[in-house]
């Protein structure tokens, strides 16, 4: 949770957190534990934190040598942390056709009376059998905790980046950052 913040403190300020990790010389130790850490990564929102802080190294501006260090690592680190976010997001996707399925198929193993007189007995209607199961009370909680980084598709925010940096003039180090993926 830590690396995730300072992954944030990234996005949020560029200029003043690589300065705090230059003054403390944590740097270099920092973008190697990173790159340990990246291979780790299970859940969605570590994937949205660590492309949106990693990103941010992204600007047609001056690093320091610690970080130019760091540029092939870091677009390495960004071409996996997208490929692990179309997967997360296509298992998700694959989860809840499957237990839309399972609905489906429970809902289809209720009988049918073509003739309620014949069967002497009365059907309920659907909205009768029915219950309330909290669902609306579950997503109002839900989305209390929402907050404006939910909204952001890292994907899109790295795509983003790398044509803001090529249409800025960066050309030449857009072209050294597609280098560094073969």
């Amino acid at each position: 949770m830590l690396l995730q913040g300072i992954l944030m403190c990234l996005w949020y300020d560029l200029g003043q957190a690589v300065t705090v990790l230059e003054q403390t010389g944590t740097t270099d130790n920092f973008f190697q534990f990173i790159l340990v850490k990246v291979s780790e990564i299970k859940e969605d929102f570590e994937v949205k934190r660590f492309m949106l802080g990693l990103s941010s190294f992204l600007v047609n501006s001056e690093m320091p040598d610690s970080v130019k260090n760091h540029y092939t690592n870091i677009i390495k680190a960004l071409a996996f942390l997208s490929t692990k976010s179309i997967e997360i997001r296509q298992k998700a996707l694959e989860e809840k056709q499957r237990d839309e399925m399972a609905e489906v198929e429970e809902e289809g193993e209720q009988f049918i009376v073509e003739d309620e007189e014949d069967a002497n007995i009365d059907i309920e209607s659907e909205d009768d059998d029915e219950e309330w199961d909290g669902d609306d009370e579950d997503e109002a909680i839900d989305s209390m905790y929402d907050s404006p980084l939910d909204k952001i598709d890292e994907v899109l925010h790295f795509h983003s980046q790398l044509s803001n940096l090529q249409q800025a003039g960066g050309q030449d180090f857009y072209n050294f950052l597609m280098q560094q993926l073969d």
